[in-house]
């Protein structure tokens, strides 16, 4: 039982501290996203158009992990009815 909490703790905290190759991944891009934009600045149009398709990109994973994280929640609730259903 300790090793399984020990273990719950330590992926919390890699997941907390980025040492994920995912995480990592993404913390990478947003870097170069921002620097792209402070880069573009100079020239509006550019930098316009880079944050209108960032923008664009962010919105579609964000709407993904929304749908998703809502499945995940109806699902969640349908089985805590239907457990409770039984008691």
């Amino acid at each position: 039982m300790r090793k399984r909490i020990a273990r719950a703790i330590g992926g919390t905290m890699a997941f907390l501290e980025l040492r994920t190759p995912v995480w990592r991944v993404f913390a990478l891009s947003a870097a170069v996203m921002v620097v792209a934009t402070v880069a573009l600045l100079p020239f509006p149009a550019a930098a316009n158009a880079l944050t209108d398709g960032l923008a664009q990109v962010l919105g579609t994973i964000l709407s993904f992990f929304v749908e998703i994280l809502g499945k995940i929640l109806l699902m969640a609730i349908y089985l805590l009815t239907w457990v409770a259903s039984y008691n």
